[in-house]
């Protein structure tokens, strides 16, 4: 962000390929306000390598604070998952997950028009749920130290479900496949995994 001095925070970044020019597109929430909640937009910018980076530009400006963006592609279309950051005596308490899609990675994104969680959730991680053609959509319950999951069958239908169990103090979760192999090395150097209490 080195063109834009006025910005005081990166939070959440997160990347997403694109197969169609294999570039790693990268997505965050800056703020150039006292605090990073306040007046926050989603960026992005393209990189092959990690090393060099394309001119970031504001990927989502709704006209309202927006923060923790992550993207899903399903057949031709993008769907971003993204935390409305509204509260206040002035918009009452908005801090939910809400969807917007788009048949362009870069936009421009709709915004759906309801929250796909309750309040007051964060950090999204959306994930295909093991053996089905169901959707996880992963949030954290930021103000009571809680964790949560919803699923979908379109991603765009989303209903809670209390079937997963997370770890105690889960917080902003990343969810990736591993091979058996890569799994067998993950036990091999960290140890075997301890169910939740």
């Amino acid at each position: 962000m080195a063109s834009f001095p006025a910005i005081n925070n990166i939070w959440a970044p997160e990347w997403f390929f694109d197969e169609k020019t294999s570039e790693y597109f990268l997505l965050w929430s800056s703020s150039s306000a006292p605090h990073g909640w306040q007046e926050s937009r989603l960026w992005c910018a393209r990189t092959r390598d990690f090393q060099t980076f394309s001119e970031p530009q504001v990927l989502l400006d709704p006209g309202y604070s927006v923060i923790d963006g992550t993207i899903v592609k399903k057949d031709a279309k993008y769907f971003l998952f993204f935390k409305e950051e509204m509260f206040g005596y002035l918009h009452g308490e908005r801090r939910a997950i809400r969807l917007a899609t788009s048949d362009a990675l870069e936009g421009p994104y709709t915004i759906e028009s309801e929250p796909v969680t309750s309040i007051i959730t964060e950090g999204p991680a959306i994930v295909r749920r093991p053996n089905s053609e169901e959707w996880l959509l992963l949030y954290d319950y930021c103000m009571s130290n809680d964790y949560g999951a919803s699923v979908s069958p379109d991603l765009c239908a989303w209903q809670e479900t209390k079937e997963i169990a997370f770890p105690q103090y889960a917080r902003h979760g990343s969810v990736f496949e591993v091979s058996p192999a890569e799994l067998q090395s993950l036990i091999q150097t960290f140890g075997e995994p301890t169910p939740p209490e």
